[in-house]
């Protein structure tokens, strides 16, 4: 609308003749005339994507030590937000907090924003990290929300930080507003003490829009949950908490696992389009015995993947073990996951032993570094297609995956283990997972992303510089132990 009222007012303040029935120019009533009912379609000058430009920036410029971007998100104008950790100073981040412990050992909290052209708009400290799952949120009405786990206790949340602060450590989760200020956060806890094993591991936006589920387990009944629509917790449960968009608890499902908790630790969330439902993604180190519709068997003495299904209305339908008995999957936070119109899953695991498949075997005939092993089943648990992706010598590991169609998906890459390290863009199939096409990028992993405009947004991992920033890495580019981070826009060559 601000840029439709600008053209208004320069079309009467302008002194130029007009032909007035020339769509092509800009005096023209014809012209106008075709840019409102653009507008009234979303195009034209109100058009989202229009000023989107490519671009690389860095999330701060710095000297010494780290700054990693882990998840992002696009709001509706394409401005980009960013949570990650670092342990350095950044220049105008203590607007919620200031830098908590000692500069260049402690790990902070940041979450920053840039504009679509890539310039700067804010960064702001949360207080420290704790080692724990961090996410970030975009929903349909336009919020950011996020969650991390920290022994920071901030001022005024709905509900109180518990334990002794700066030691003990809660969930943090709260919504950011587009100028960088908390509009409100909340701990998730017991109501009275800090326990060991609380964790929260991913949240997504209902199709509903009636507010975001939270994923995680809990060693302890949540305080004040909202409407609890099982059994009373066994304290050894995961959980789908329902909150509102202004942070109340609206309800909670509990499902109890089997003991020790430590030994079903949930990953990934991911809901089913036109209302199928929902996937989740654990790691298990056991058989998953209190629920009874398991498709296979457990594989033994390594951690498995389990795949668990959920109808609409979050009831357990089935779970699949997804594995080998030779080796363990990568201990890794990144858990590329998504759902596909026809219900079906495509997720991956990395992988450094040899392990039969449908498809392509590891890319090292005696494995040594990891690489990602893809799987697809559909809305039954029946498994569709596993497969490598990438054939002899071509050694790399997915750590984000989004759907450009249903035939087709971009997977965010870096290369595996001891390997030159180089971060890629792979267009792969939906089906078999074979590798279409490719694009080198800079750094050394990238570690989320999504399609934007007919372009890509990444977050990459970095240890130099790269020509072109409009912020660059800083004066510990190319320094070792030194890494940052860079935010991107930019155009596929496929």
């Amino acid at each position: 609308m601000k840029l439709l009222i600008a053209l208004l007012l320069f079309l009467f303040l302008s002194c130029k003749p007009a032909d007035l029935n020339n769509s092509g120019d800009p005096f023209s009533n014809s012209y106008v005339s075709q840019n409102l009912v653009l507008c009234a379609l979303g195009k034209g000058f109100c058009d989202p994507c229009v000023g989107v430009s490519n671009y690389i920036s860095f999330m701060e410029s710095i000297g010494s030590g780290i700054m990693v971007g882990l998840r992002s998100v696009l709001d509706s104008s394409q401005n980009s937000y960013v949570i990650g950790q670092t342990n350095q100073l950044v220049a105008g981040a203590d607007g919620i907090t200031s830098f908590q412990g000692t500069v260049g050992n402690s790990q902070n909290l940041i979450l920053s924003k840039k504009n679509k052209q890539g310039g700067k708009e804010w960064i702001k400290y949360l207080g420290r990290k704790s080692d724990r799952p961090i996410g970030i949120l975009h929903t349909k009405n336009g919020g950011i929300y996020f969650f991390a786990s920290t022994p920071t206790s901030l001022p005024g949340p709905k509900r109180s930080f518990v334990g002794t602060p700066d030691s003990s450590s809660n969930i943090i989760l709260g919504k950011m507003n587009p100028n960088g200020n908390l509009e409100w956060f909340t701990y998730l806890n017991n109501g009275t003490t800090a326990t060991s094993d609380l964790h929260l591991v991913d949240m997504i936006d209902t199709e509903d829009q009636s507010g975001i589920l939270l994923f995680g387990n809990a060693d302890t009944a949540l305080a004040n949950p909202g409407t609890i629509l099982t059994a009373a917790p066994s304290n050894n449960d995961w959980f789908l908490m329902k909150i509102s968009y202004s942070g109340d608890p609206i309800s909670i499902r509990y499902y109890e696992v089997p003991t020790p908790l430590s030994s079903f630790r949930p990953r990934k969330f991911v809901s089913i389009p036109n209302n199928g439902g929902y996937y989740l993604q654990a790691s298990v180190l056991n058989t998953f015995s209190l629920y009874p519709n398991g498709l296979n068997t457990y594989t033994g003495s390594f951690n498995n993947a389990l795949i668990v299904k959920l109808a609409s209305n979050l009831n357990y339908e089935w779970h699949r073990y997804f594995g080998t008995s030779s080796g363990a999957p990568e201990d890794t936070p990144f858990f590329p996951m998504v759902a596909l119109s026809d219900s079906s899953l495509v997720f991956a695991n990395n992988f450094n032993v040899n392990i039969i498949t449908l498809g392509l075997g590891h890319p090292e005939t005696t494995p040594t570094n990891y690489a990602s092993l893809f799987y697809s089943v559909n809305a039954s648990g029946a498994l569709l297609y596993s497969s490598f992706t990438f054939g002899l010598g071509d050694i790399a590991k997915t750590y984000e995956l989004v759907k450009k169609n249903d035939n087709e998906l971009i997977a965010f890459n870096g290369s595996g283990g001891g390997a030159a390290e180089n971060a890629s863009i792979v267009k792969i199939s939906a089906t078999n997972f074979t590798k279409l096409a490719s694009q080198p990028r800079p750094g050394v992993f990238l570690t989320s992303g999504c399609l934007v405009c007919g372009k890509i947004f990444a977050t990459a991992y970095s240890p130099i510089n790269v020509d072109g920033a409009i912020i660059p890495f800083g004066a510990g580019s190319g320094v070792g132990g030194v890494f940052n981070s860079y935010h991107s826009v930019f155009s596929p060559s496929f």
